[in-house]
């Protein structure tokens, strides 16, 4: 299928079978890589015990994406955006290859889980945006609250899911192979966007300027936006600052509590059940004073399996 058929935003009569395995197929890419980011977490934490460590994987999981991000979702508005996540899960897939013949060759450093991080969490910086834009494209107008819905139930139960099968995989198998889930994962997230295309918006001529223009239109806007600088400054101290600092936890059971990756994977999955909570609490009682809502809420960090993958 070729990026230039992708011009109808209407998702047809078969849209039901194309989101869903669309749908599934993500679902399962993302279980695969929050696994595989447990994995990597509880690695660095029972070789090193170091907080720089921790720290230095937490920067490298989250400020790739932060600053490719505004050019993702440039490019998810430009390009094909089924293309852009096959390519953003290729490379990923790709990156933890390697670092699984580095593991089972013995040869894995520190600076080689880093490196490979950063490269998946830059990928995410161009995945995520194109995959929620594509949501939109791929139902219809009556059932896109639904997807909308189903897409951050998915990203909550995967918080309850992924860190035990990561303790299981810990425990069954060499960290290596445990590391391929995420690669099979990937491989089946791609097979949908291979076989279903995706439709991409239509701009008229003349409508569309080049990249550069389109990122200095968006920081010009936040700029001159009084409540969206503030929001935007406060997501940036909370995504450089207080998430980083979450990765702590992870030592804290492991050197404090004298615990292992049972009871880590236990808390996390605590988190995602809390996430769960909170957003049918919000759903059932609408809240009146939304900010208050989001600050409240924004304070908590969240659980690292929640990073970029």
């Amino acid at each position: 299928m070729s990026v230039g058929d992708e011009t109808t935003h209407h998702p047809g009569a078969d849209w039901r079978s194309r989101f869903w395995c669309v749908f599934a197929g993500q679902a399962s890419s993302l279980v695969g890589s929050a696994l595989t980011q447990f994995v990597l977490l509880w690695w660095i934490t029972d070789a090193t015990g170091s907080v720089s460590a921790l720290a230095t994987a937490g920067l490298a999981a989250l400020l790739p994406q932060a600053l490719i991000g505004p050019f993702g979702g440039v490019l998810a508005d430009r390009y094909s955006r089924r293309l852009l996540m096959i390519a953003a899960d290729a490379v990923s897939a790709s990156c933890m290859l390697v670092l699984i013949a580095l593991f089972l060759s013995g040869r894995v450093e520190l600076w080689h889980a880093y490196i490979m991080i950063a490269v998946r969490s830059t990928m995410q910086g161009i995945q995520q945006p194109a995959a929620t834009a594509s949501i939109p494209m791929l139902v219809p107008e009556s059932f896109l609250s639904r997807a909308a819905g189903l897409d951050r139930t998915l990203a909550s139960l995967t918080i309850v899911a992924a860190a035990p099968l990561g303790a299981l995989a810990i425990g069954t198998m060499p960290l290596g192979l445990a590391l391929g889930i995420d690669v099979a994962t990937a491989v089946v997230g791609i097979m949908p966007l291979l076989v279903f295309r995706i439709p991409q918006p239509v701009v008229p001529d003349g409508g569309q300027t080049d990249v550069l223009s389109e990122l200095r239109d968006g920081a010009a806007l936040v700029c001159t936006h009084k409540g969206l600088r503030h929001l935007y400054m406060l997501l940036a101290a909370l995504t450089l600052i207080v998430m980083p600092s979450s990765t702590l936890v992870i030592l804290l059971v492991k050197e404090q509590f004298l615990g292992g990756a049972v009871e880590v994977a236990l808390m996390e999955s605590a988190a995602g059940a809390g996430l769960i909570a909170g957003g049918i609490a919000a759903t059932l009682r609408v809240p009146g004073r939304q900010i208050l809502w989001s600050c409240g809420a924004r304070c908590c960090p969240r659980s690292p399996s929640r990073w970029p993958h």
